[in-house]
C-alpha cells in the first residue's frame, strides 16, 4: 500500500482504491476502485508559466530598500475650509417648502368632496325626504 494521493486514492499492487471510511452519521462508505488512468482534479498539477519554472523561486520577490528618515515626519499645518452650513440650510429651507407645500396640497384635496361623494351628498337629502315620507305613510295607515 502506498500513500494516499490529495484525492485520498491509495495504489494496492497494480490497482487503485479509494478506501472506506465512516460517514459522520456512523455508516461505512464502500470501498472503491479507480479506473485506470483517471486522475482526481486533486491530483491534478497546477499549470505554471515557463519563466517561472526555470526562475529561482528566492528571486521572485524583490527587495525593498531601507533608508534612514532625514525628518521627521510632521503634521499638515490645519487650513480652515469655507462654511459649509449656509448652502445645506438652503437646502433644508428648499425642502421644507416642499414638504408644507404638498401637505397644503393634500388638505385642500381632502377638504373638497369628490364628484362622487356630491352626487352621494345629494342624493342623501333625497333619501332623508323619501323615508320622512314613507314613515308619515306607515303612520297613516
Amino acid at each position: 500500500m502506498s500513500e494516499p494521493s490529495n484525492a485520498g486514492i491509495v495504489k494496492v499492487g497494480e490497482e487503485r482504491i479509494i478506501p472506506g471510511s465512516q460517514r459522520a452519521d456512523g455508516s461505512f462508505r464502500k470501498e472503491r476502485k479507480v479506473r485506470p488512468g483517471f486522475t482526481p482534479l486533486e491530483d491534478v498539477k497546477r499549470y505554471t508559466i515557463p519563466q517561472r519554472r526555470t526562475a529561482n523561486p528566492g528571486s521572485a520577490r524583490p527587495e525593498i530598500p531601507v533608508t534612514k528618515r532625514n525628518e521627521e515626519v510632521r503634521p499638515a499645518k490645519f487650513t480652515p475650509v469655507q462654511s459649509v452650513n449656509r448652502p445645506l440650510e438652503k437646502n433644508d429651507n428648499a425642502l421644507d417648502q416642499k414638504v408644507e407645500k404638498k401637505t397644503d396640497q393634500k388638505s385642500a384635496k381632502e377638504d373638497e368632496p369628490k364628484e362622487k361623494q356630491q352626487e352621494q351628498l345629494s342624493g342623501e337629502d333625497s333619501l332623508v325626504d323619501s323615508m320622512a315620507k314613507l314613515s308619515l305613510e306607515k303612520s297613516s295607515k
